[in-house]
C-alpha cells in the first residue's frame, strides 16, 4: 500500500468516528453557534433586520463552514452561497425586508476553508340397593359429562370446516388447522386427541407473529399498491423495536429513502392520504436531526436530544429562533403535502405580522418534540435499569411506556400536518388511512411482545386490530378470528385439565344471552326461568281452586320471536320445574336433597311469555300441571301435594335464563 492510499485510509477511518459527533451538532446547535457571530446593538440595523454578523474575515469563514453542512457537496464557488443566502427569506445581504443582515459576501477563500471541515450526508445508527335420587344423580352426571363431550366434538367439527373455507383463518393458525383435519366422525380416544389438539394451539400461539407477518405479506386481503408499501415499513419498524435497536436507527430510516412509504405508486387508491404520511415522517425526521444533541454533552447515556428546558430557553431568543428557521427552511426542501403546500411555505408564513399565533404554534411544536424526548429518555433509563437488575416487576408496564414514547414521537408527523398544514387548503379526507402506519405498528408490536409474555389473549386482540388497521375494513370473519383465536389462546395455557375443560365449554357450550332472542328474528332452544309466581291451582284431591304462591323454576322447550327494541314473545312448554329445590339453593348449597322421584318434578304445561327489552326480566302467563314437590321444611323433608298433582294457572315474574340454543334465525 503506497502512503497516499495509507493516508486515504486513516482519513477515511477518522471519518467513521468524527462523523457521528459531527453531524450531532444539528440546526438548533448551528443556530446558536451562528447567534454569537451577530454584532449585538447595531445601530446600523433598518426594516424587519433583527441582527447583522460581524464581517471580519475569520467570522465570515466560520459562518460559510457551517453553511456549507446543508448543500450536499458543499460550496464551489462564492455565488452558490451568495445566491442560498439571498434566496432564504429569512437571511439576506443588507435588505431591510429579510430578518437576519449577513453583511459581508463569501470569498473564495471562505469557501476553500469550509470545504476543508468533515461533513455527513446522513444520521449515524445508534447505538405468553340405590335410591331413585342416587341412581338419577348418577345418570344425569353421566348424561352431562357425555353430552358436553358430544358437543365439544361437533364444535371441533366445525372450526375444522372454518379454518379449511376461511384462508386467512388457517394462515394464523396453520398447525391447528392440520391437526383438525384428522378429526374423523368417530373421535375414540376423546382425552388424548384434546391434548395434541392443545399443543397445535400452542405452537400457533407461539408463531402468531411470524404467521401474521406471512398473511400481511400475502398481498391478497391489501387493498391497493400504497398500502402494501406501508405494510413493509411497518413489519421493518417493528422488527427495529423488538431488536431494542436505537429509536434514531428507526427515525432515521422512517426518514430515509429506504422507507417505501417515499416511492408511492402514483395513481393508486389512497395516494393522497399516503403522501401526507410520507411528509409527516420527513417533517418528523426533520425536527429529530434539528435537535439532536452532541453525546460529550448529554447528561445521560440515553438522552438523544437536546432537552426541552434547553429548547425553550433558546428559541425564546429571538435571533437565534430566526437563525433557527432559516436553517430548517433550507433543510426542508421538498417536503410536500397532499395540497401541494410545502413546509417551506409554512416555515416562510411564520414571519407575516398576521400569523403571530402561528408562530408561537410551532415555537411549542418544537419544544413539545423535546418534551417527548425527554420523556423517552426516562423510560429508556427505567427499561434499562430493570434489565440490569434482572428485575421483572411491573417490566410490561415498562415496555409498553417505551413503545408509548417512541410512537409519540412519530406522531409528531401527523400533528404537524393538523397544526399547519390545513390552514394553506384541503387536505386529503381518508384521516385513517393517513395514520395507518402508527395505527398497524402499535398494535403488531403489541402482537410480538404478548407473545413473548405468553400473554396470549391480549396478542390475539392486538392481531384483529392489525387486520383492521390494514385492510380498512371490518372483515366478515374478523369475529371468527377473535372467536377461535381467544379459544386457542385460553386452551394453549391452561395449566390443568378443569382449565382446559373450562375454556372448551365457553366457547362449545357458551352462556346464553337472553339479549340474543331480542333481537330480530326465531330462535328455538332450552329455556328456564327462575321467577316467583301467583295464579290458582285446582288439585285432584280437592273440588275447589285455591291461590297460590311460591318459587318456581321450570324447565323447557322455548320458540322465541325477537322484537328487537321493544322485547320478545316467546311459546314456552316446561317439562320440569324444580322450583323447590331451587328455593333451597338460594338458601343453602350444602344441604342435603330428601329423597324424590322423576314423577315429583315433572310438570309439563304452556305459556305465553314476555321478555323485556334491555333487562333478563321476562312475565309469563299461561297453564302447568304439577310439580308434586313443592318445597323442602326446615327439617329437611320434601313437602308434596299429593299423589297426583293437579294443575294450576299462574302469572310469573322472574330471571331468563337460555340454556341451549337449537336453532336461530
Amino acid at each position: 500500500m503506497s502512503p497516499l492510499q495509507m493516508k486515504r485510509l486513516i482519513l477515511f477511518m477518522c471519518s467513521l468516528v468524527i462523523i457521528p459527533f459531527t453531524y450531532s451538532q444539528n440546526i438548533l446547535e448551528d443556530a446558536i453557534s451562528l447567534r454569537n457571530f451577530i454584532k449585538e446593538n447595531d445601530s446600523e440595523l433598518v426594516g424587519n433586520q433583527k441582527g447583522a454578523f460581524s464581517r471580519d474575515p475569520d467570522t465570515l469563514n466560520q459562518i460559510v463552514a457551517i453553511f456549507s453542512k446543508y448543500r450536499k457537496n458543499g460550496f464551489t464557488s462564492p455565488n452558490e452561497f451568495n445566491d442560498m443566502v439571498s434566496r432564504n427569506p429569512f437571511f439576506g445581504f443588507a435588505d431591510p425586508k429579510k430578518i437576519i443582515d449577513f453583511g459581508g459576501q463569501a470569498t473564495q477563500s471562505s469557501i476553500r476553508a469550509a470545504n476543508d471541515l468533515p461533513k455527513s450526508t446522513s444520521i449515524p445508527n445508534q447505538g405468553s340397593g340405590l335410591s331413585v335420587g342416587v341412581i338419577a344423580d348418577g345418570f344425569a352426571r353421566f348424561l352431562v359429562t357425555r353430552t358436553k363431550e358430544e358437543l365439544n366434538i361437533a364444535f371441533f367439527q366445525r372450526l375444522a370446516q372454518r379454518l379449511d373455507k376461511q384462508q386467512d383463518l388457517k394462515a394464523f393458525f396453520p398447525s391447528a388447522s392440520e391437526q383438525l383435519s384428522f378429526l374423523g366422525s368417530d373421535v375414540y380416544q376423546y382425552k388424548q386427541y384434546l391434548e395434541t389438539l392443545r399443543n397445535a394451539f400452542a405452537l400457533d400461539m407461539q408463531q402468531l407473529p411470524k404467521n401474521v407477518k406471512h398473511w400481511l405479506q400475502s398481498n391478497d386481503h391489501i387493498p391497493d399498491k400504497n398500502t402494501s408499501l406501508v405494510v413493509q415499513d411497518m413489519l421493518e419498524i417493528s422488527q427495529y423495536l423488538l431488536d431494542k435497536e436505537s429509536p434514531m436507527k428507526l427515525i432515521g430510516y422512517l426518514g430515509s429513502k429506504d422507507a417505501k412509504i417515499h416511492n408511492l405508486v402514483k395513481g393508486e387508491k389512497n395516494t393522497a392520504a399516503f403522501q401526507n404520511l410520507s411528509a409527516g415522517l420527513k417533517v418528523m425526521h426533520l425536527i429529530s436531526e434539528s435537535l439532536q444533541i452532541d453525546f460529550s454533552k448529554a447528561t445521560s447515556k440515553t438522552q438523544l436530544w437536546h432537552d426541552a428546558k434547553y429548547i425553550k430557553n433558546n428559541l425564546e431568543e429571538p435571533k437565534t429562533l430566526y437563525l433557527y428557521l432559516g436553517l430548517l427552511w433550507e433543510r426542508s426542501n421538498g417536503i410536500a403535502f397532499s395540497n401541494d403546500t410545502t413546509v417551506q411555505d409554512v416555515l416562510k408564513s411564520l414571519i407575516r405580522p398576521e400569523n403571530t399565533n402561528l408562530f408561537s404554534s410551532f415555537k411549542a411544536f418544537v419544544t413539545n418534540f423535546g418534551e417527548l424526548g425527554d420523556e423517552l429518555t426516562l423510560n429508556i433509563d427505567q427499561l434499562e435499569k430493570k434489565r440490569t437488575a434482572k428485575d421483572s416487576t411491573d417490566i410490561y408496564i415498562h415496555h409498553q411506556n417505551y413503545f408509548r414514547s417512541v410512537f409519540d414521537v412519530i406522531e409528531q408527523g401527523y400533528k404537524f400536518k393538523n397544526a399547519f398544514m390545513r390552514r394553506f387548503g384541503k387536505i386529503d379526507k381518508h384521516e385513517r388511512r393517513d395514520s395507518l402506519l402508527l395505527e398497524a405498528l402499535r398494535h403488531l408490536t403489541n402482537v410480538h411482545y404478548n407473545i413473548r409474555q405468553v400473554n396470549y389473549p391480549q396478542a390475539i386482540y392486538h392481531v384483529a386490530q392489525v387486520v383492521d388497521a390494514v385492510s380498512g375494513e371490518t372483515l366478515p370473519w374478523r369475529h371468527e378470528l377473535l372467536k377461535y383465536g381467544l379459544f386457542m389462546a385460553r386452551v394453549s395455557q391452561a395449566d390443568s385439565a378443569d382449565q382446559i375443560a373450562a375454556a372448551i365449554e365457553a366457547v362449545a357450550l357458551p352462556v346464553q344471552s337472553s339479549a340474543v332472542k331480542k333481537q330480530k328474528g326465531f330462535t328455538l332452544g332450552i329455556n328456564a326461568y327462575t321467577a316467583i309466581m301467583g295464579g290458582r291451582e285446582k288439585l285432584d284431591e280437592l273440588e275447589k281452586k285455591k291461590s297460590v304462591v311460591g318459587i318456581t323454576a321450570p324447565v323447557g322447550l322455548e320458540f322465541s320471536f325477537g322484537l328487537q327494541n321493544h322485547g320478545s314473545l316467546s311459546a314456552f312448554f316446561p317439562m320440569l320445574d324444580v322450583g323447590a329445590i331451587t328455593a333451597l339453593r338460594f338458601q343453602d348449597d350444602a344441604k342435603k336433597l330428601p329423597e324424590f322421584t322423576w314423577s315429583n318434578i315433572v310438570a309439563p304445561g304452556a305459556y305465553l311469555v314476555y321478555g323485556f327489552y334491555g333487562v333478563p326480566l321476562s312475565v309469563g302467563f299461561g297453564w302447568q300441571q304439577g310439580p308434586q314437590f313443592r318445597k323442602i321444611d326446615k327439617d329437611g323433608n320434601g313437602v308434596f301435594a299429593s299423589s297426583s298433582a293437579g294443575s294450576r294457572c299462574s302469572l310469573f315474574v322472574g330471571v331468563d335464563i337460555p340454556l341451549v340454543q337449537f336453532f336461530r334465525k
